[in-house]
């Protein structure tokens, strides 16, 4: 049974004016905006889709559900970005956590790929909502919004913090 979405206290965000003279400038005020937008949809529907927003430098952009192979959703993203004018990546997802220090066994472990952190105990992993950007301009950051959820389903945000530069598979989009 879905969980029935609760009232949410902040106010919806408001989007943005693209400004054309400015591009770069205006897709990281919409980076932001949708960094904002993702915390209050999910504070509000408890999840949130795994989705990218791609800009050109008009401001028009396009909204891409990942799905299927991330491999091949990577090399057709790349292709998209090179064939066309693309500007920036907005990429939100929710995604597993570990909960430790980074020289322990367990974490070695899922480094090497031995392990998934969704097969962890629940003790040893936490939630998180992630929102990465990525710039023609070379600007790259993630920031991390850990998940609470109480007893009762409520859920929240522990404080976040920034990465300084996305990495993994959707990392150098741009390269």
């Amino acid at each position: 049974m879905k969980p029935e979405p609760q009232p949410n206290p902040q106010p919806e965000p408001t989007e943005p004016k693209w400004d054309a003279a400015n591009p770069t400038e205006s897709f990281r005020r919409h980076a932001d905006f949708l960094h904002q937008k993702a915390r209050w949809m999910f504070l509000k529907d408890k999840t949130h889709v795994e989705i990218m927003f791609v800009f050109q430098s008009n401001g028009e952009g396009t909204v891409i559900l990942v799905r299927g192979d991330r491999d091949a959703f990577v090399e057709n993203l790349k292709k998209m970005i090179r064939d066309n004018d693309i500007i920036g990546v907005v990429h939100i997802c929710e995604a597993w956590t570990r909960n430790a220090g980074k020289k322990d066994h367990v974490t070695k472990q899922i480094m090497l790929g031995e392990i998934r952190v969704s097969d962890l105990r629940p003790d040893d992993k936490g939630e998180a909502l992630f929102t990465s950007i990525q710039s023609k301009d070379g600007q790259s950051s993630c920031w991390v919004d850990p998940i609470v959820r109480d007893a009762t389903g409520v859920v929240s945000f522990r404080e976040g913090f920034n990465l300084g530069k996305t990495s993994g598979r959707f990392g150098g989009l741009f390269e």
